[in-house]
């Protein structure tokens, strides 16, 4: 069973990721029709052999007792017929059986990986978004500093243009108190 009980089933349509359920319901449909086929094909190996049988006794029953010997021999090739037959329908349902069970959990790797996959790229987009916001961030602080800067060195420009203390300074500075920077 894909789902454990109902509930999980429907959760499927209420889920934060509905096409991985969505999914998993296909799954289980596409699963049910394959048990459906094998169904089928198991009815049709059961009709078979009871049509092998009920020739058998008709064979025997329509076969003269004094004939015993030939009747004999058409049972045991009957029946070792029968069990050839039976023998390879155990077979093929096991091969089937092993053949579903593969498919069934590489169905489920895959839905996992597809899972995981969408799980790391959604961390990895909330990641970069968070440092695109923080890189944003200190781009305008570092403008607003700059600006800021800039509104400084003007002040003390002007300051410069009549103290001679803070004009030496910006000359230590190297910055110049007869330009304007703009």
């Amino acid at each position: 069973e894909m789902f454990e009980d109902l509930q999980e089933e429907e959760r499927c349509f209420t889920d934060r990721n509905p096409e991985m359920k969505l999914d998993k319901l296909n799954q289980k449909v596409k699963y049910l029709e394959r048990e459906n086929g094998d169904l089928a094909m198991d009815l049709e190996d059961v009709e078979s052999t009871l049509q092998i049988n009920k020739d058998l006794i008709s064979i025997l029953m329509e076969t003269s007792f004094s004939n015993d010997e030939k009747t004999a021999k058409i049972v045991d090739n009957l029946k070792s017929e029968i069990q050839l037959k039976n023998d390879q329908l155990k077979k093929l349902k096991h091969e089937r059986d092993s053949l579903k069970s593969q498919n069934l959990l590489l169905e489920q790797v895959k839905l996992d990986m597809i899972s995981k996959e969408e799980e790391t790229i959604a961390f990895y987009d909330a990641d970069n978004r968070r440092i695109k916001d923080a890189m944003e961030k200190k781009e305008y602080t570092l403008q607003m500093l700059e600006s800021r800067l800039y509104d400084c060195e003007k002040f003390l420009r002007e300051c410069g243009k009549s103290d001679d203390a803070i004009r030496e300074k910006l000359k230590e500075l190297k910055l110049n108190p007869d330009v304007d920077r703009k």
